[in-house]
């Protein structure tokens, strides 16, 4: 018998088909058949396609559809030989209770002998499979009341280890909320007091459960008032076409019916329902058509012959056809056995809900390899807005969205880039569910997970789950072993989901019987924002998905990713960069942009800003009478810029409700002073669902939020969204004002930005970009004594820098753990016996970045994580060496930075031990180039919200230019990215300069191009510090922008110039001609600036330099050269007279 969970109406889900013999069979169009049965199955109920909308209707859409339709007959059932009596002398208490006594003494719940299930297996009764109760049953089971009655023979009595296991039974089942009552058979036939007692104990149960026994009697009583009323016909007509599409690919997946045949005949006994075969047969037949040319499969409708009777007299078994018995209202029974040549369609005993009695499992085999060219209004495109319309219900894909998937449908590692509101969530669900098999996604924030599991329910897909933290740890164990099962399509975990050995070893057992079509990585670049800094599992993600899942092909999508970032994912995995889907361009329209400067008075202007956009009524409502919603970000939990003190205060301020989201705890002081939680955990829980769920509905119309709420959430009406301070880069600003106009209607994004109050000298040097960590330190500490963290770009600042150890403290923990891994052990390391300075957690985050540190070098293969909160690891050594340390190390950092040399590097730590030598090289190496990355990010947020101001009337115009110009991959992007990989290419440098990137034409690019080139160059200067071409390109754009002083400027050219003259890999001689000719262009300002660089390094050409550039500064070395020649010709000819004189 096989069981299934469908359904696309809210009728019963769980159905049965008996008598169906045979195996899978393997054919070209497996692929297709499993694929269309997890289409059908991704939702219980599931949206119709679009073909039986138009033929049954929108049942989806109407009012009836959330009113169940219970399905019950009112004949009872007929059960041959399952019911257990005394054969020998005919008696059969068990049977006389349930067709005589029910009626008889619980007449108002006579319907029940059709719900009550015999024999029912105790494991399948509980759901939990216990091996103590293999094979053991019950008399009768009504799920319904979730009640058992057992008819108990004398046995019962006599035997002692017979009544011990009774109570062992009933007090298990009572466990599980389940009542048992016992009836002895003697007591049954003289109807004894102790009978009676028992009946009115089974009437109080069913009392109890009044309210759902309720939805079957009146369908019992009046069957034909229920079901042949308008809705009930539509229920019972939706209900009967998914039964019967089921059993069309269940026949062809065991090759009773084949894709090939030319003709399809069905003789079918319909004894409730009418006119849904034919219907069910050509959705599928549409379905397949799509799937199989999408595969460039031929597949032809074949000939339909069904021939249907209803009533059981004029039916006759047809030898060529599939003879089906098929009943909605009828619970199965044994009497299928009479008939095993007919297949038997029939409703379960078990309901459906939600997370119990699900029979659904994802129909699984190898993943297919599309080779699709959507690119142009071509048959691809068409078929795959097929499937947008008929699961999404979207009519057209946006921009940039086929090529993901068609890449990632090729199985071909992938990651897609699309602007905030792009539909990145769809590219992997549609992909997901054109493969014939499951899928996991790794999302960085639980707020995104929930986001994404409520929207694809609006849709009618549940067949998915999560693993968060939120939740239970039974309730975790539970999801895990059903995605093991293959019951969800795919499930939303954490990245430190995959360092649990317990996961991994649900993995194992999924590798073995089912197959993973693809690991996706939602919001990707937080894999390395995030993973450097403070969630280190993000970092072994590669390493664990090419161990525990091979076969997989990696897809990570995100809105912005920094060059820094895009490198660390193609390296970690494998990524070609033909393999970057993403747009040429990133506009969003719909999103204008204020920077309001508040200098030391933010809240203030924010209530200022509140109050208008909430106008009279404090509400958020639209010109057409829409609910409308507002969104604020704080860089912090706590304190005065925390989102929890931030929404308190304005909603006593504004006298409107505005809630706070957070991803930890929020703290207030208490009387000792000591700052403690506001929550508990299970209320935090609690506050964080309701808050996210009752923003989506609409319940309030402003929340305060951490970068915790900050990606990925989709909500549409969202109006406007307000940065309380600047974030910590380009990336998270337009990801988080990427949160509004989602619906694509007009909306406002805010930055209420202080500027920086120290000097313009400390500010540069602060972000100059071979200013050292530990300068910056003390900067801060200085202003950490005076109370005074800074305004905005300090405060960002400070709280990612003091999220950083000290490097001789880390060395000194690496070290101490390194001591504990011998070359090829299995080892546990508890996070207080490494670092005992911290608290636990704070102890095991440091741990397990000292873990990752090591994997670098390859002295640790592998790790996972037995304990989270005490901190409690489980580590794998490798057979390292000296020289495999240092090897690992050079080949690690030349990934991100190709001039890398060791030896230079290892210069400044002779003086350590020669075993501390390469841990020190990577974490100074670590430390400059992350910090760097975060410190120039930081900067150019700030630099663009100071210029906004200078921009007048189009300054949200040109805002939105530079953000675009920052995150689209043009012509000039790829030449950077070229220059970045080989930063020796002289002609590329220069190139990019000239409008036809040739020097044939001379001509300089324009200025907005200029300014086009400064944009992208920002993004690749977050992530390369040293790069030489890079250098010597910011230099001259800044230079050409009459912004030399900036440390992106000339402190940039004259690094670039230094390692030029200094290295044997550079024509310097050339570099100088390709300076002069490019500089030969510029205006006379920029000359003389160039020039003075020029004459410091290149003294000896200083003729060539005033040739090429005429400037004053040359000029003046010159004439002062002359000079100095002709005071020497003068001292010469003086000292000559003088000699002649004397001679005379």
């Amino acid at each position: 018998m096989l069981r299934y969970t469908a359904n696309y109406a809210n009728t019963n889900h769980n159905f049965v088909i008996q008598n169906l013999d045979g195996e899978r069979t393997k054919s070209n169009f497996l692929a297709v058949i499993c694929i269309l049965k997890n289409i059908l199955q991704r939702g219980t109920p599931t949206m119709m396609s679009e073909f039986l909308k138009e033929n049954i209707g929108k049942v989806h859409e109407e009012m009836i559809f959330k009113h169940p339709l219970s399905l019950i007959s009112s004949e009872p059932p007929q059960w041959l030989s399952r019911i257990k009596g005394d054969e020998k002398n005919n008696y059969y208490p068990a049977k006389e209770f349930l067709f005589d006594l029910i009626p008889k003494y619980l007449p108002e719940y006579c319907f029940i002998r059709q719900l009550i299930l015999p024999e029912a297996e105790i494991n399948e009764i509980a759901q939990v499979n216990v091996d103590s109760f293999n094979d053991q049953r019950v008399d009768f089971y009504l799920p319904q009341a979730k009640l058992v009655v057992e008819i108990d023979g004398q046995h019962h009595k006599i035997h002692d280890h017979t009544r011990i296991n009774d109570k062992l039974r009933d007090k298990y089942l009572a466990s599980h909320g389940i009542k048992t009552v016992r009836i002895d058979t003697r007591d049954l036939t003289t109807r004894s007091e102790k009978f009676v007692s028992k009946i009115n104990s089974i009437k109080n149960r069913l009392n109890e459960f009044h309210t759902i026994l309720n939805h079957y009697r009146l369908p019992f009583e009046e069957p034909a008032k229920t079901y042949s009323s308008e809705s009930g016909k539509i229920k019972l007509l939706s209900t009967a076409v998914i039964r019967f599409q089921l059993l069309i690919l269940e026949l062809l997946e065991r090759d009773k019916l084949r894709c090939e045949a030319p003709e399809w005949k069905f003789n079918v006994l319909n004894r409730d329902v009418q006119s849904y075969a034919q219907l069910a047969i050509d959705d599928v037949c549409l379905w397949l058509e799509h799937i199989c040319k999408l595969q460039r499969l031929d597949f032809r409708k074949p000939k339909i012959r069904v021939s249907e009777v209803s009533v059981e007299k004029k039916f006759s078994f047809h030898p060529e056809a599939i003879n089906i018995d098929f009943s909605l209202l009828r619970r199965w029974t044994d009497e299928n056995e009479l008939t095993p040549n007919l297949i038997a369609v029939r409703t379960d005993y078990y309901d459906y809900q939600k997370g119990k009695r699900d029979y659904g499992k994802i129909c699984v085999t190898d993943p297919i390899a599309y080779n699709l060219t959507p690119y142009a209004e071509n048959e691809d495109t068409q078929l795959l807005r097929f499937f947008l319309k008929n699961i999404f219900n979207y009519n057209n894909f946006k921009d940039g969205q086929l090529r993901i998937i068609s890449n990632a449908l090729s199985l071909r590692h992938t990651i897609g880039l699309l602007p905030t509101s792009g539909g990145k969530s769809l590219c992997y669900q549609l992909a997901a569910l054109l493969q014939p098999a499951i899928s996991f996604v790794v999302c960085p924030i639980k707020s995104l997970m929930y986001d994404q599991k409520y929207n694809l329910e609006k849709l009618f897909v549940n067949r998915t789950a999560y693993i968060t933290g939120d939740q239970a740890a039974e309730k975790k164990t539970k999801v895990a072993s059903d995605f093991a099962k293959g019951r969800y399509l795919w499930i939303w975990i954490s990245p430190e989901r995959l360092q649990s050995k317990d996961f991994r070893d649900e993995l194992t057992t999924l590798n073995k019987n089912l197959i993973i079509s693809y690991a996706v990585i939602d919001e990707v670049h937080c894999l390395s924002e995030w993973g450097h800094d403070f969630r280190t599992s993000y970092l072994n993600l590669s390493k664990t998905i090419g161990t525990y899942l091979p076969a997989s092909t990696f897809l990570g999508l995100t809105a912005t990713a920094s060059v820094n970032v895009l490198k660390d994912i193609k390296n970690e995995f494998g990524i070609k960069d033909e393999d970057v889907k993403t747009l040429t361009h990133y506009s969003r329209p719909e999103l204008e942009f204020r920077i309001i400067n508040a200098r030391d008075n933010k809240k203030a202007v924010t209530i200022s800003l509140l109050k208008k956009l909430l106008g009279e009524n404090n509400t958020l409502q639209s010109s057409e009478g829409r609910i409308d919603n507002g969104l604020i970000f704080t860089p912090h939990v706590n304190g005065p810029f925390g989102c929890y003190d931030l929404a308190n205060d304005l909603s006593r301020e504004l006298k409107t409700e505005i809630r706070w989201f957070s991803g930890k705890v929020p703290k207030k002081k208490g009387p000792d002073m000591k700052r403690v939680p506001v929550l508990t955990p299970k209320e935090f829980n609690s506050h964080k669902m309701n808050a996210q769920r009752e923003f989506h509905e609409n319940k309030y119309p402003i929340l305060v939020a951490t970068k915790a709420f900050g990606m990925g959430v989709n909500k549409t009406n969202i109006r406007f969204t307000i940065h309380y301070g600047i974030p910590g880069s380009m990336e998270s600003l337009y990801q988080e004002a990427g949160r509004a106009g989602r619906d694509g209607k007009s909306a406002t994004c805010y930055v209420i930005f202080s500027p920086e109050i120290v000097s313009r000298e400390i500010l540069d040097k602060v972000f100059g970009f071979s200013t050292g960590l530990r300068y910056i330190r003390d900067i801060m500490d200085e202003m950490n004594e005076s109370d005074d963290r800074g305004n905005d770009a300090f405060r960002v600042l400070y709280l990612w820098l003091y999220q950083q150890q000290f490097l001789d403290d880390e060395l000194a923990m690496i070290m101490k753990l390194k001591t504990l891994c011998q070359p090829g052990a299995c080892k546990t390391v508890n996070a207080t016996d490494v670092c005992s300075k911290h608290e636990e957690e704070s102890s095991r985050i440091l741990v397990e970045k000292a873990i990752y540190r090591l994997s670098i070098l390859g002295v640790i293969e592998d790790w996972t994580v037995a304990d989270w909160f005490r901190g409690v690891f489980m580590v794998q050594v490798s057979d390292y060496n000296d020289k495999t340390i240092r090897q690992r190390l050079v080949n690690y950092i030349m990934k991100y930075d190709p001039e890398f040399d060791y030896s230079k590097a290892v210069k400044p730590h002779l003086g350590y031990e020669e075993d501390e030598r390469p841990v020190l090289v990577l974490l100074e190496w670590i430390y400059n180039h992350f910090g760097y990355y975060r410190r120039q990010s930081i900067k150019n947020v700030y630099e663009i919200c100071e210029e906004f101001a200078m921009k007048g009337p189009d300054a949200s115009s040109w805002f939105k230019k530079e953000l675009e110009s920052m995150f689209k991959f043009s012509e000039v992007s790829h030449a950077l990215d070229e220059i970045a990989e080989k930063p020796a290419d002289i002609e590329k440098w220069f190139s990019i300069f000239y409008a036809d990137h040739d020097h044939c034409s001379s001509k300089i690019i324009s200025k907005d191009k200029l300014h086009s080139l400064k944009g992208s160059l920002a993004r690749f200067l977050e992530s390369y510090q040293f790069n030489t071409g890079l250098n010597m390109i910011s230099g001259i754009v800044r230079l050409m922008l009459d912004d030399f002083v900036n440390p992106d400027g000339k402190q940039r050219m004259v690094s670039a110039i230094q390692h030029v003259c200094n290295s044997e890999e550079y024509n310097s001689y050339a570099v100088l001609g390709k300076l002069l000719e490019v500089g030969s262009k510029l205006k006379v300002s920029a000359r003389q600036e160039l020039s003075s660089v020029l004459l410091e390094y290149f003294g000896d050409n200083v003729e060539e330099i005033y040739e090429a550039l005429n400037d004053d500064a040359s000029l003046a070395v010159i004439l002062d050269n002359a000079a100095k020649r002709l005071m020497e010709i003068g001292g010469i000819l003086y000292d000559r007279c003088k000699e002649t004189t004397e001679q005379y």
